[in-house]
Order: C-alpha cells, then structure tokens, then sequence
C-alpha cells in the first residue's frame, strides 16, 4: 500500500465542502427519523398483521435509511474535523492524488446497504431475513467491488491496476445484473413501475459515481472538483433514493387505505342488507338504553309502523319490570367485563306499544365500536322470538301435568285389577274361571310395568329439557337380598300367554351370594330393583336353552361394584349394541321380527337412565349365537358390606318367666279401649282400590273406609271427641280431588 498523503493545505478545500455536505446529510438525518416516528405510530393497533406489515415495511426502511446516513454523516465529520487517513495514487493521471480511506470505506457500508432497500421494494412482504439472503450476492459483489477500487488506487505496483480495476467493474456489474433480475422476476408486483425507477435510479447513481471515478484516474477531472462531487452526491443524488422509497412506501399505504376503505365500505353495506333482511329482531341502543337503530322485524315484532316510531327512546319504555332488571344485569356484567364479551343468552319480555300484547325474546347484547378507552359505542341485541316456544312452554307444563294425573289414574285401576283378581284366585274353586283371572293379573301386571317405564322415561326426558338435575334417594341398598328378591319374582313371572317367562331347559341362577363381601350401595333401593329386574327378564325372554346368570364382582380399589347379567341366548349384533339403550328399540327392530319377542324395547332405555341417575355406568357384551352380557358398575361404600341373607326365623316360644310390670305414664294413652283386631283406616277416593284393601285384609284386621280427605278428618275428630278407637294404621292415598294426601296428614297430625 502506499505511503500517506502530507500536503494538509491541499486537503484544507476539501474539509469545508465536507462540512456543508454533513450539514445536508444531517437535515435528512432529522426528517428519517420523522418517517421513522410515522412508522413507529401506524404499527400502534391492535391488528397483529396491520402491525407486522408497518414494521416491516416503514421501520425496517426507516432503520436502514438511518444507518446510511449515519455512515454519511461519520465520513463527512471525520474529513471535516479530525485528521484521516488519506493515501497517495501514484499512477493518476496528471499526477498523484489523494484516497480517503473513510471515503472507501462509507461507500463499502452504504452501498451495499442502498442495494439493500432497493431489493426490500420488492421483497418486503417475504420479511428482513429472507430479503437479506435474497440480496447476499449482491452486497458481497458490491462489497468487494468498492475494496478493489481502493486496492487498484493505493497499490504501489503498476502491473497490479488494471487488473484490479477489471476486477472491481466486473463485480460491480454483476451486482447490478442481479438487481435487473430481481426487478424483472417481480414485475407482477404492484407499483411495479416506480421500483424499477427506483433501480434504475440507483444504477444511475452509481455509474455516475463510475464516470467520476475513472475520470479522475485519467486526469479529466481535477483533485478538488472530484472530491466536491462525491461530498455533494452523498448528501443528494443518493439521499434522494431514499425519498423515492419513502414515496414508493406512502403510494403502498395509500393503497391499503384505499382496500380497506373500500372493504369498510362493503361490509357496511352487507352488514346493512344483513340487518333489514333478517328475521330476527335486531336493536341497536346506547350504554344508556337509547334505541338509534332497530331493523323490520323488530318493527314487525312491536307491532309499529316504522322504526322511526322507537327511535331515540329509552328500551326500558318497551319492556317489563322483570326484563328491565335483566337488561340492568346483563350491562352491568358486560361493563365488569370491560366489554369484552357479550351478555350472553338471556330471556326478556317486549310489551307492544300500540296495544297489551306481549312478545318473548331470547336476548344477547354484544358490544361494537369500541373507543380508545373501551368503552362502545353501541350495543347491538339480537333477539330470537320465543313467543310461540312460550306457548308450547305453557302446553308442556300442563302435558306434565296430564302425566303426572294419567300416571296416576292408570296405576289405580291396574293396581285394583291386580289386587281383585289374586283375592278372587283364592277364593273361586273352577280351574277354567281361575285360568282366566290369572290370564287378567298377568296382563294388568304386564301393562303397570308398560305404564311404569313410560312414566319413568317421560319424567327423565322432562328433566333433560328442563336442565334440573334429579334428587337421588340415598338409601342403604343390599343387593344381595335385592337380586335374591329379584329371582324369585323372574322365577314367578310369565308371559303374555301366560306361560312362564324362564323356558324350559333355561335356569336361572344368583351368583352373587357365591360372593365373598357385597359392598353397600347408596341409591333408591325401588330403582335398583326395576334395574336389575329389568336385565333379568330381558335375559330370559331371548334365552331358550342354557342358563341366565346374575354375577357380582367388587372392584376394591376403584370403589365399584360391578353387577353383570350373562345370558346364553342368541346374541346382539354389533349395529344393535350402539342402539338398544334408547326407547323403543330392540335387536330385531329394524328387520321387523321385533314382534318374535314381546315388550316395546323400554327396558333397557330405562335400565340406562337409572344407572345415570345413580352415576354409574352400562355396558354391553355380545357375540351373535353365543349370548350376552349386561354389565353394570355402580360406585359402593368402600368399607361397608351387606349382611348375608338369612332364613325368616321362626316366632319365639312363650316364656314362662315373669314379665317385669311397666309404670303407666303421667298422662293416659288416648287409645283406652282394648280390641282383639288392629283398626286400618284406609283413605282413598278410588272404591276399587278399597275393595282390594278390604278383601286383602279383611279377614285379619278392622277396615274403616273413607273416600275422601275431609271425611277422614271428621271421623277422626269425632272418634277422639267419642273417646272411642283410632287407627293403628292409616292407609293414605297421596292424590285426591280437594285435600291431597299430604294436606289431610298434616290436618290429622294436628
């Protein structure tokens, strides 16, 4: 390298052009950093993509720009103010020259960096990095080209110039071919023109550099005249390519603007046809309840002419007390909520201005137009009409009601039938007329458990509608007695040809008290006992041959107790398995020989909703031909067992040893009289029901029969005004016309 330049007054021109030029490079400074401030403002939303384009687009350009002139700014004042390094060209034309070393070295820096945003016009939207890797060959070959001019300058061996200078332009042009490239693979771009003029700006830019250059090696230009050129150019021709970008970046916003400006406006007017077409009521209202705007069908709903006949009213005008405090509530929640969310579904209540009529809404306010601090500027209710649902609500509640009257006033008679016919059994001695009151008893016990599972499964649907949840009695239940209950009755039970229901060559048998420990289940202990029933009569009416097995098995560590009905009859279909469960349905229901079997298929359908009710679960497991497997798993206390199943034992023997005397009470037992027989009153409006009482228990107590509640209490009255016999027991049927059951043990209590 050559030895350093020592002619300071030769340099001292050049120092004060150099001063100028850092004045211009620093008021472009200044007015970057207010592009860069406007960028920094516009990425301040809440749209992640809005703010990661602004970034990308004006910061990173901004960040660039910067950098530049800040290279720019660096070089003029260390040529301005301090000494630098400045070498000697000895082989110029015309004698030797100076070669700033900073100068070279800004331009090694800024160059590649200009090159850099020229290919960010066209590459931004692919982000820095990808823009950088993109460009890499570039700015190394411009990198490169800058150093080799300075080599080709400051060497001190003549034979090493030219190539070296060769070598610089080749690079350089290489560089630019890249650029010319990449503007032609992009020239779908939109605002493609003005970045190619922005390239061929820069390429200008640097060929003018070029000229210059050469120019002063071969002595066409003077020291200083050279010198004045490159101070003025940097703070000039090259900062107005950033102004070019800035244009380009304001001309790329201003078409953003202009996108969502026209999608604002398309969404108005969809959101508009939205609004007037739909048929839902729609109101818009205020924070203050203020109606500005409703669509038709609220307008159809309120029974108006127009809207305008609402608009800039209070809400509160159009509804009912009940509603206006839901309304209240519903605001009130929002605004906790910092109006984040809506209100959520809520019923409301809208009363007709022009007349008493009466319309019911499904409500949800959601808030729109949020202000800087939060707070909306509108709320928009949607309703939902439910003026016809509320009718229907009013049509279900007296259809359950008529259920829990049918249930009633059909359980009744069949009871009496039931009862009737077995005393009638008794008694009569022909075998044909006892053949045909059997054949009565099985068809009324057949059709109370019909009546009985669609009582149960009506019930449970009413309790998923209406969302309440089913108060679980939790008794103590014994499965152990229970199933041994169970069999007995499914040994007894016959079909509707009054056959018995267990077929010949089928046994039934009860595993469960082969069990070591039978954990105690909390439930209701009538429910179980259908359950079970249930799964065992189902088992036997599709065994012909083989056995039904009721089996027990206590999962000790997870708590459960897992009852299990086998059967080997002809098996479930895997199609079959997914559907039995629900009503009416069976294994041969779809193929039409459901009727080979008798029921409606509600068995099962009931035997799954009290295992819900209960928290448990039922599963089945069935192989066509070989037989199935009813498993139910119920949660049992962990350290409470049944005790075993004993025979009834027999009455004890008199004693004769004395029998020690009580000490009558203070105040004398209102039942003074002594009797033979315990007195029964029975209470029921039903008179069959009072023959089967009276013919069932006749022959061992004393019958008093009243038909109604009142009349219970009167005779009650008048026996303890009489001082005469009162009941031991009272038979008190729950549903009676004018006093319940209920009502006449609380009067009779009294």
């Amino acid at each position: 390298i050559s030895e350093i330049w020592r002619d300071d007054d030769e340099l001292d021109a050049i120092r004060v052009h150099a001063a100028t030029a850092v004045m211009l490079v620093f008021s472009a400074f200044v007015l970057e950093i207010g592009f860069l401030g406007t960028g920094l403002l516009f990425g301040q939303t809440d749209d992640a993509g809005l703010s990661g384009r602004m970034a990308n687009h004006r910061v990173v350009d901004s960040l660039l720009t910067l950098f530049e002139y800040g290279l720019k700014l660096a070089c003029g004042m260390c040529i301005w103010k301090m000494p630098s390094v400045v070498h000697i060209d000895h082989f110029a034309v015309g004698g030797p020259r100076p070669v700033y070393f900073l100068r070279f070295a800004q331009w090694s820096l800024a160059v590649p960096t200009l090159v850099l945003i020229s290919n960010r016009a066209f590459l931004a939207e692919l982000g820095f990095r990808a823009t950088f890797l993109r460009s890499l060959p570039s700015l190394v070959l411009v990198f490169f080209s800058i150093w080799l001019a300075w080599l080709m300058e400051v060497t001190p061996v003549y034979a090493w110039r030219w190539p070296l200078l060769a070598a610089s332009g080749l690079a350089f042009v290489l560089a630019e071919v890249d650029q010319v490239r990449l503007c032609w693979q992009c020239r779908h771009l939109e605002l493609h023109g003005m970045k190619t003029c922005m390239v061929i700006y820069q390429v200008l830019t640097f060929v003018f550099y070029t000229i210059v250059f050469l120019m002063g090696r071969f002595g066409f230009v003077g020291l200083q005249l050279e010198q004045y050129i490159y101070a003025y150019c940097d703070s000039t021709v090259k900062v107005l390519q950033g102004a070019l970008l800035a244009l380009i970046r304001g001309c790329e916003d201003a078409q953003t603007i202009h996108l969502w400006y026209a999608e604002a406006v398309a969404y108005k007017k969809d959101f508009d046809a939205i609004l007037k077409m739909a048929h839902v009521p729609i109101f818009a209202i205020r924070t203050d309840r203020t109606i500005t705007r409703v669509n038709e069908s609220a307008v159809e709903l309120l029974g108006l002419s127009s809207g305008s006949d609402v608009l800039g009213k209070d809400l509160n005008d159009l509804l009912v007390q009940s509603s206006k405090e839901a309304i209240s509530r519903s605001l009130e929640k929002m605004r906790k909520d910092q109006w984040r969310n809506g209100s959520g579904l809520f019923e409301v209540t809208f009363r007709q201005p022009s007349s008493e009529k009466e319309a019911f809404l499904l409500l949800n306010l959601v808030p729109i137009d949020l202000e800087v601090d939060g707070v909306p500027q509108s709320i928009v209710a949607i309703g939902q009409d439910l003026t016809e649902l509320s009718e229907l609500k009013s049509v279900e509640e007296k259809k359950s009601r008529l259920m829990a009257v049918v249930s009633h006033e059909l359980r009744s008679p069949l009871h009496g039938m039931i009862g009737l016919s077995t005393g009638m059994i008794d008694v009569v001695k022909t075998e044909g007329l006892k053949r045909q009151l059997g054949m009565v008893r099985s068809c009324a016990v057949r059709l109370l458990d019909l009546v009985t599972n669609i009582m149960d499964l009506a019930e449970s649907d009413k309790r998923k509608k209406s969302a309440e949840t089913l108060a679980v009695m939790r008794q103590k239940v014994n499965f152990l007695s229970l199933v041994e209950e169970v069999v007995v009755m499914s040994r007894h039970a016959v079909d509707k040809a009054n056959k018995p229901l267990i077929k010949t060559g089928v046994e039934l048998r009860n595993l469960v008290r082969d069990m070591e420990r039978v954990p105690v289940v909390l439930g209701n202990p009538y429910k179980f006992t259908q359950l079970v029933y249930n799964l065992v009569t189902n088992a036997c009416k599709f065994t012909k041959q083989g056995s039904v097995s009721v089996c027990g098995k206590y999962l000790e560590d997870k708590s459960i107790l897992e009852l299990s009905v086998v059967d080997t009859g002809c098996g479930i279909s895997k199609e079959a398995q997914d559907r039995i469960f629900k009503p009416f349905e069976q294994e041969h229901s779809n193929s039409g020989d459901s009727r080979n079997f008798q029921g409606m298929g509600l068995g099962l359908a009931v035997c799954w909703e009290i295992v819900e009710q209960h928290g448990g679960s039922i599963r089945v497991e069935s192989e066509i031909g070989k037989g199935s497997s009813f498993i139910v798993s119920l949660a049992c206390q962990k350290d409470e067992f049944c005790d075993p199943v004993c025979e009834v034992p027999e009455l004890d023997k008199p004693s004769d040893e004395p029998v020690p005397v009580k000490t009558p009470p203070a105040v004398p037992p209102i039942r003074r009289p002594r009797r033979a027989r315990p007195l029964i009153l029975s209470v029921d409006d039903d008179e069959v029901n009072q023959e089967v009482i009276r013919s069932s228990l006749q022959n061992d107590y004393d019958i008093v029969c009243c038909m109604s509640g009142p009349s219970a209490l009167q005779w009650l009255e008048e026996q303890h005004r009489k001082k005469e016999i009162l009941p031991d027991i009272v038979l008190l049927d729950i549903q009676m016309p004018g006093m319940t059951g209920a009502l006449d043990l609380s009067h009779g209590g009294t």
